[in-house]
């Protein structure tokens, strides 16, 4: 139950997740068929969720206004059999409920879809015939066309010739879609050093042109407004200051780097899973991630002033080239019906107000001599303000 909690509380919608507020009503019946079998079509790997009862929209907060237990009671009565008699093939479904803030949430679990495509068994609607179906890519559902097939088939003879092995980012489910905020360097240290030189400039300035000279309780009014009163002020000329001014960059370099790649960076891993009854061993996985404005990563784990540096070979290799960014770790190995982050320390991922908008699609490629043949694909990252 922890876990559905989680879910609901923090991950975001994507292929595996989906999100209504409230249950489906007489002659919705379609709606919920399609949302259902959009989600068992869904190119992931693992469970699948519907929750019901979550207001979810994007750059906004996640609201629960709940449902019922009258109406829950009652769609967990009615559901199962009409989509036993409805979907084909069959479908294995768990529903389920969990409290969040004082409000009833539902949750209709598809269990691991192996048998893709899931169709409609019979005739619901002139627009909804009997074969027809859709599938979910992220947040958005399409009917299922014959491009869509052709890609499940080949996603289903591509596991079973690399023994299920897939890649991800991390979270309760593996998912190929991850949605990031931007995250602004409005505090660079060496800014905010500057910024409290120049206002002691500044009040050094106004004293001479309103009273002729310095005066020393301007100063120290200033000081304590841009340094706090736990400070000691330390009497400085204009000139003194200045050249202050012109040393700052260099004495801050460190705690910006820190700033930039560590305070203001996501930690961003990714998730490798093996369905297969035998290890996965000495794997090379490789990530290559376009150069866009406002995106980069971090070649190294940069230290806070004073902080001992990292153990060296933990952060993965970065190679930054003119069109690609080029992440690599080698040695990783998958245990038999499991899962492991790829790198021992995840990598440093930061996104400025420039990519605000963009979809970064990260392509992979896992190979080793373990496996039959290398798993490659794509991943995508939505950056929102």
């Amino acid at each position: 139950m922890s876990a559905l909690l989680g879910l609901v509380q923090n991950e975001a919608a994507d292929s595996s997740i989906a999100f209504r507020d409230r249950v489906y009503r007489r002659g919705e019946q379609g709606e919920l068929l399609r949302d259902v079998i959009a989600l068992a079509n869904a190119a992931v790997v693992g469970r699948r969720f519907l929750f019901l009862g979550v207001v979810d929209r994007p750059g906004r907060v996640r609201g629960f206004p709940g449902i019922t237990a009258r109406t829950w009671k009652r769609f967990c009565q009615v559901v199962p059999a009409f989509l036993e008699r409805t979907v084909e093939p069959h479908l294995t479904v768990t529903l389920q409920s969990v409290q969040v803030d004082g409000a009833l949430v539902g949750a209709l679990c598809l269990d691991a879809c192996e048998d893709p495509p899931y169709l409609l068994a019979r005739r619901i609607s002139p627009n909804m015939p009997a074969g027809g179906g859709w599938v979910r890519r992220g947040v958005k559902l399409r009917r299922l066309l014959r491009d869509h097939l052709q890609k499940i088939f080949q996603a289903r003879f591509r596991r079973q010739e690399v023994g299920d092995v897939t890649v991800g980012f991390p979270g309760e489910l593996p998912r190929e879609e991850l949605l990031l905020p931007v995250l602004p360097v409005d505090q660079m240290p060496s800014m905010r050093a500057a910024h409290k030189v120049n206002r002691m400039i500044e009040a050094n300035e106004v004293s001479r042109a309103v009273l002729g000279r310095s005066d020393s309780r301007i100063a120290r009014l200033v000081h304590a407004q841009v340094s706090g009163e736990d400070i000691p002020y330390r009497e400085q000329g204009t000139k003194t200051m200045r050249v202050k001014l012109r040393e700052i960059p260099l004495e801050h370099a460190a705690a910006d780097d820190h700033y930039q790649f560590e305070l203001r960076a996501h930690r961003l891993n990714f998730l490798l899973s093996n369905l297969a009854d035998k290890p996965q061993t000495d794997l090379v996985l490789t990530l290559k991630i376009p150069r866009i404005e406002g995106v980069g990563v971090a070649d190294r784990v940069y230290s806070a002033p004073g902080e001992l540096c990292p153990r060296r070979g933990r952060y993965p290799k970065v190679d930054v080239g003119p069109r690609t960014i080029v992440v690599q770790v080698t040695g990783i190995r998958i245990p038999r019906r499991g899962m492991v982050e790829a790198f021992h320390e995840p990598l440093r991922f930061w996104l400025r107000e420039t990519a605000a908008g963009q979809t970064i699609r990260v392509g992979y490629v896992l190979q080793g001599a373990t496996m039959a043949k290398p798993v490659q694909g794509r991943l995508k990252i939505f950056v929102i303000d």
